[in-house]
């Protein structure tokens, strides 16, 4: 069962990557910008939502020096999307664009933070 979900992880991964150089490569001006950053934010949070679903609850058999070693890394990743292009094309995106966007835009943004 972990090996079915590794895989659909793996797979769910090259999605939001693939999406993400979608958004990356559309003009923040043109029509398509919002649409695209919606389409990444469904796929994040539809993504956080299974792993923290189904890989967090057996996190416990990692054990607290081997979670420790995670927290720290997860935590230096966090600071890598902060400053990342995409979280300030995000940032710009949500400053300037039209109301019904904004909301998206800022949920992506926390999914970073």
């Amino acid at each position: 069962m972990l090996i079915e979900h590794q895989a659909i992880s793996q797979a769910e991964h090259r999605a939001i990557e693939d999406q993400l150089a979608v958004v990356l490569r559309t003009d923040t001006d043109g029509p398509d910008f919002g649409t695209e950053v919606k389409m990444l934010a469904a796929t994040l949070h539809h993504h956080a939502g299974e792993e923290e679903r189904l890989l967090f609850p057996q996190s416990h058999a990692l054990g607290e020096e081997t979670l420790e070693a995670l927290g720290t890394q997860m935590v230096q990743r966090k600071r890598q999307f902060e400053n990342s292009t995409v979280t300030q094309t995000l940032r710009r995106q949500s400053e300037k664009c039209c109301d019904a966007c904004e909301p998206v835009a800022a949920r992506a943004l926390r999914l970073v933070r």
